[in-house]
Order: structure tokens, then C-alpha cells, then sequence
């Protein structure tokens, strides 16, 4: 079974897919449920800034 490696900080999805398949899927995943999720606003933390205005956060464009 290969050995999981962590999320590197500046990877790009792409980089994640080709490294390890299974976690990047699950990444994706995981991300989807929080969006979709009612406590959104809370799971979803840090919000990106360029997603986020004011007291506005743009999920449907997340």
C-alpha cells in the first residue's frame, strides 16, 4: 500500500492528483460536504479572501 503524504503548501490540484489519487479525491470530498453543509460558515475556515467581502461570503462562486 503506498505511503500517504501530506498536502504541500503551494501544490496545485493537479500536483495532488498525480501524487496520491485516493486522498485527493477524498480532499475534494470532504470539501463538497462542508460547502453543502448548513454550518458552511463555520467548517469552511480560513475562507479565501477572494471569495470574501465585507460580511459577504460567495459560496456559489466557491
Amino acid at each position: 500500500m503506498p505511503e500517504a503524504r501530506a498536502l504541500r503548501p503551494g501544490d496545485t490540484a493537479e500536483e495532488s492528483v498525480r501524487r496520491d489519487l485516493l486522498a485527493a479525491d477524498l480532499r475534494c470530498s470532504l470539501f463538497m460536504s462542508a460547502l453543502q453543509s448548513y454550518r458552511r460558515d463555520s467548517v469552511l475556515r480560513p475562507f479565501p479572501a477572494s471569495y470574501y467581502s465585507g460580511d459577504y461570503k460567495d459560496f456559489d462562486g466557491l
